[in-house]
């Protein structure tokens, strides 16, 4: 079911949208440039609108596809239209309802460009042009309650999340001078952890068979963390091509990365490191929880490793750069480095 949250999101912002025009329909305020629905039409299509807003919020964070990412974006366009409908110009809220857009899919379109850390001032940057151009929007409108009411949430949640990615970066930060336990041409730390179907898996079954990728993720509740995912399942048949297994390890149960697996549609292995074992055999640094999260141990880091069939340990990525996110098209020269 939460990999069709989209259409319901969809199909909740077309009500929306066609409440406010029949509304504009039906209003006796038409005059010239200057349209209005009734306040009653108004309420309910931000209500609609909020709705929609919530569903593909939660759709485009629990699943992550492309289609989560439309059909929340036209939530938030519809919901702030039906605040201060107007079709001959831009209003206010749709500034806001913009802003907001930029602020959340940004950095989720250019992860593999911006990680987790750069241009962190672009968010706030943003989260600020959401705050202002709301309470402009609502002192200079005329949407009255409702203009205040109902998107107030979803302006909280950008602060939040704002919030907590500066945190995340000021953390994170701190962390760049502490290297991995692994290196280059040595021997990778051996584990034996259960995969989404409780099924153990041991690193050293593949010495001799195959090169070994493993992705460490923050966990299910990471967007960042299903959009890189998916960009490895995109690339599968490359890795197969090439020998590769492809293990993904986060600080999730089984049940849940089971769940996860499900709703990503990945195909390949997500070990469940609950106490951080691997993670700490393998030098990932931990940080403490952000706002998000509160995982017994801390949260790891991402990081990428490439094991050779030797068993041992052919690339990292860069340590000194913690919450780099890793593009799986460059393993591929690296891959043909270790076959020549």
């Amino acid at each position: 079911m939460k990999r069709y949250l989209f259409l319901v999101s969809i199909l909740l912002s077309a009500a929306s949208v066609t409440v406010v025009l029949y509304g504009l329909h039906a209003s006796d305020t038409y005059q010239g440039m200057k349209v209005e629905p009734g306040n009653a039409e108004r309420a309910l299509a931000a209500i609609l609108g909020f709705a929609a807003w919530m569903i593909g919020f939660v759709g485009m964070s629990r699943v992550t596809s492309p289609m989560d990412m439309i059909a929340w974006s036209i939530a938030v366009l519809a919901m702030f239209f039906s605040l201060d409908p107007n079709l001959h110009r831009i209003t206010l809220f749709e500034i806001c309802g913009l802003c907001m857009l930029e602020l959340y899919l940004v950095r989720s379109i250019f992860l593999g460009k911006m990680g987790f850390l750069k241009a962190i001032w672009l968010d706030v940057l943003f989260a600020l042009a959401v705050t202002v151009t709301y309470v402009f929007a609502n002192i200079k409108g005329s949407a009255g309650w409702v203009g205040w009411a109902v998107p107030a949430w979803t302006i909280f949640f950008s602060l939040f999340k704002t919030l907590g990615l500066v945190m995340d970066s000021v953390t994170i930060n701190k962390l760049r001078t502490r290297p991995f336990k692994v290196d280059i041409s040595k021997e990778a730390p051996d584990f034996n952890l259960p995969d989404q179907d409780g099924k153990m898996v041991k690193l050293s079954d593949y010495r001799g068979k195959n090169c070994v990728l493993l992705v460490f993720v923050r966990g299910d509740w990471c967007p960042s963390c299903h959009i890189t995912l998916r960009a490895y399942e995109r690339n599968k048949e490359k890795f197969q091509k090439n020998n590769v297994t492809v293990m993904a390890i986060g600080p999730d149960p089984v049940g849940v990365n089971r769940d996860m697996v499900k709703r990503l549609g990945v195909n390949f292995h997500v070990l469940a490191d609950e106490k951080k074992e691997c993670a700490s055999l393998y030098g990932i640094q931990m940080q403490d929880n952000n706002p998000m999260t509160k995982y017994e141990q801390g949260i790891p880091l991402p990081a990428t490793f490439l094991v050779s069939p030797q068993g041992n340990v052919e690339f990292t990525s860069r340590a000194d750069n913690p919450g780099e996110i890793f593009n799986p098209e460059d393993i591929f020269p690296i891959l043909e480095k270790i076959a020549s």
